[in-house]
């Protein structure tokens, strides 16, 4: 994120998701927004060359990695800062986790076992395994999966992230189209 500020915005840049846009999309949507808000490239598995000239292109700040990407991959991508996403199936995993990161790798996503679908996050799992202490000394933590204005204020206070990340929860009805009363309503719990 840029320093003093935790907002940002992302684009889904992976081939078949379904709220993909295209990169002369992407660039109209990060090119509205604030220079004070991060912008976020979200890739799954894409190679190395399209990661790197999608983020020189859009001025990416952060890229986001929600595939089987590598630490060699994530190094690849230096200068550019990675988050990286671990798939929360029952919490176990979590016991794990790796503590040495790729110095590019800024952030953790724990996003939930089908990420971008909605499905809900075992946000007390997470929140058990920081009570164990098994997120200390990781990447700072950022929380996804199924967040939306009716849970996000209990799972910011279960876990304690860093950041939220929220697609389908601020949606009502088409995929990829927001929602300004469910964005707001959303930012206001976060906030709350």
């Amino acid at each position: 994120m840029k320093p003093g500020n935790e907002n940002g915005v992302g684009v889904i840049l992976h081939a078949s998701a379904r709220r993909r846009i295209t990169l002369d999309v992407a660039g109209e949507v990060l090119g509205a927004a604030s220079p004070w808000v991060a912008k976020v490239g979200v890739f799954v598995n894409a190679p190395i060359a399209f990661v790197q000239h999608a983020a020189a292109l859009l001025r990416l700040d952060v890229v986001q990695l929600h595939g089987d990407e590598t630490d060699e991959y994530t190094r690849e991508l230096r200068p550019l800062a990675v988050t990286r996403v671990v798939r929360v199936r029952d919490g176990s995993e979590l016991a794990t986790l790796e503590r040495d990161h790729p110095p590019n790798a800024r952030m953790l996503l724990l996003d939930s076992a089908s990420g971008g679908s909605g499905v809900e996050n075992d946000f007390a799992a997470i929140a058990e395994a920081r009570a164990r202490r098994q997120l200390a000394g990781t990447l700072p933590i950022a929380l996804a999966g199924g967040l939306h204005p009716g849970n996000v204020e209990q799972a910011v206070r279960l876990v304690r992230p860093y950041a939220v990340d929220v697609s389908s929860g601020i949606e009502a009805g088409t995929p990829g189209v927001k929602d300004r009363a469910l964005m707001t309503a959303f930012v206001a719990a976060v906030r709350g």
